[in-house]
């Protein structure tokens, strides 16, 4: 009898073992990242967002002699797509491209703003907000010197999660080139600069659901219960 109780009792230990789940997600996301600028509503300044390119232009070119310049300072954003997409996988996203353009002092915006969107359409979830990114422009004054680099530089918003059935699914993004968040990057006048790789990687687990933990707790219950008069048993039959 005794043993009987000890082999039920292991049984419910491994149970209450097998009830909780695996850690591992068995989930694949197919879908798209796009960018979309916010409008500052300022003079010499654009926004033109599209379904995979989006660009800020702002500032008055200025050149005054041949050759004559029209380049403002800009910034594009080119989404991507990914196809089954595991946990831990990192979508690289093409690079940020900018431009320091010869504007006059004072026409070009200090900063533009950029909100990150994510289309999961195996999951059917539309215009999910990742995070919002900000570029700091320093706009230098080259009165009296020339080729002054303005300087560039990235930051986010904390990174969105969400829940899709049993499973949590929360995003992390990452630049080849840290400089551009850490310390930012100077462009000199007139000529182009790239961030490098940004990597944008969800992660997901599984959420197990009450009535899983409702069962494991009442299987390592009975399991503990039947160990302890197994024991009481033991004792009794050892002292009679």
């Amino acid at each position: 009898m005794i043993s009987r109780i000890r082999s039920v009792a292991l049984l419910l230990l491994v149970a209450a073992a097998a009830a909780i789940p695996s850690a591992r997600a068995q989930l694949y996301l197919t879908g798209n990242i796009y960018g979309a600028f916010q409008d500052p509503g300022l003079p010499h300044t654009t926004v033109t967002n599209g379904p995979v390119v989006s660009t800020f232009e702002s500032g008055d070119p200025y050149r005054p002699y041949p050759p004559y310049n029209d380049t403002k300072t800009s910034i594009t954003f080119t989404g991507a797509s990914f196809t089954d997409l595991g946990s831990g996988d990192p979508l690289v996203l093409q690079s940020i491209k900018f431009k320091n353009g010869i504007t006059l002092l004072g026409t070009t915006a200090t900063n533009a703003t950029l909100d990150l969107f994510v289309n999961v359409s195996n999951l059917g979830i539309s215009d999910l907000k990742v995070t919002t990114l900000t570029f700091d422009i320093d706009n230098t004054d080259n009165s009296g010197v020339s080729d002054i680099p303005d300087l560039f530089k990235i930051g986010y918003s904390p990174l969105a999660e969400f829940t899709y059935g049993d499973y949590l699914v929360k995003f992390t993004i990452d630049f080849s080139d840290p400089a551009w968040v850490t310390d930012g990057v100077g462009i000199p006048e007139g000529k182009k600069g790239l961030t490098g790789d940004i990597y944008v990687t969800m992660s997901f687990t599984p959420i197990p659901e009450p009535s899983t933990y409702a069962i494991a707790g009442a299987a390592l219950l009975g399991g503990v219960v039947l160990l302890r008069r197994f024991k009481k048993g033991s004792v009794a039959a050892h002292t009679a």
